[in-house]
C-alpha cells in the first residue's frame, strides 16, 4: 500500500494568531486493520539567524478548538483516534563552498515524537 500525501493526509489551518504561530488540524488515513489518526496541534517558528529557522509543533490541549467540531467528528468516526505529534525542527541553509554557484542546500535537524 503506497502512501499518497494528497489523499492520505488532510491538513486544515484553524487559526493563525500571527505569522509565527498557527493552530492546525490534521487527519491521516491508514490502511486496514489500523485506525485512522487525527491531530490538533499548534506550530510556532522563529528565525534564529540569517540562515537558521526553528519550528516547534506540539499538541493543542488547551485550545477552544480541542472540544470543537474536530473533536466531535473524531468521536463520531469510530475508526479515528486522536494522536499526539510533537516535533522540533531546525532548518539551516548551507551556503555553497564554491562562491561561483548560487545553489544552496538545507540541513534539517529534528526530533519528532509521534504517539499513534
Amino acid at each position: 500500500c503506497a502512501f499518497n500525501a494528497k489523499s492520505d493526509v488532510k491538513r486544515e489551518i484553524i487559526s493563525a494568531d500571527s505569522d509565527h504561530c498557527m493552530t492546525f488540524f490534521q487527519r491521516k488515513w491508514f490502511p486496514k486493520p489500523h485506525l485512522h489518526r487525527d491531530f490538533l496541534c499548534r506550530q510556532v517558528w522563529k528565525r534564529l539567524d540569517d540562515h537558521t529557522v526553528l519550528v516547534i509543533t506540539y499538541d493543542d490541549v488547551t485550545s477552544l478548538y480541542n472540544e470543537s467540531l474536530f473533536s466531535q467528528q473524531s468521536k463520531k468516526d469510530e475508526k479515528t483516534v486522536r494522536g499526539s505529534m510533537k516535533s522540533i525542527l531546525i532548518l539551516q541553509e548551507l551556503l555553497p563552498e564554491d562562491s561561483s554557484t548560487s545553489e544552496t542546500t538545507t540541513k534539517v535537524s529534528h526530533l519528532c515524537v509521534l504517539d499513534l
